[in-house]
């Protein structure tokens, strides 16, 4: 996901982690069929500002037990935001 601050001509792209944790059903099978958990950061926004604040909003999902863990992290940008909260599948971001 990219983020535009169109007045402060400033671009952030933030990405979300997923975790998950495979379920064991017996402890002498192998299971063959694993999957990577999949974790989608949402759609690229345009933010007219000057802002305080904005909403990431993703999502995450997996076949092999449950998500255990999520983590929302800025990959590039002029300066580092603060992700309110970087567990969430949805935080604010100021």
């Amino acid at each position: 996901m990219k983020i535009f601050f169109n007045s402060l001509f400033a671009s952030f792209c933030f990405v979300l982690f997923a975790a998950s944790c495979q379920k064991e059903s017996d402890t002498n099978m192998v299971e063959e069929d694993l999957n990577p958990p999949y974790a989608n950061a949402g759609l690229s926004q345009v933010v007219q500002g000057p802002v305080s604040f904005l909403t990431l909003s993703g999502t995450d999902s997996t076949k092999n037990g449950a998500i255990t863990g999520r983590l929302w992290s800025v990959i590039s940008g002029p300066n580092v935001p603060v992700i309110v909260r970087p567990s969430s599948a949805i935080t604010t971001v100021s």
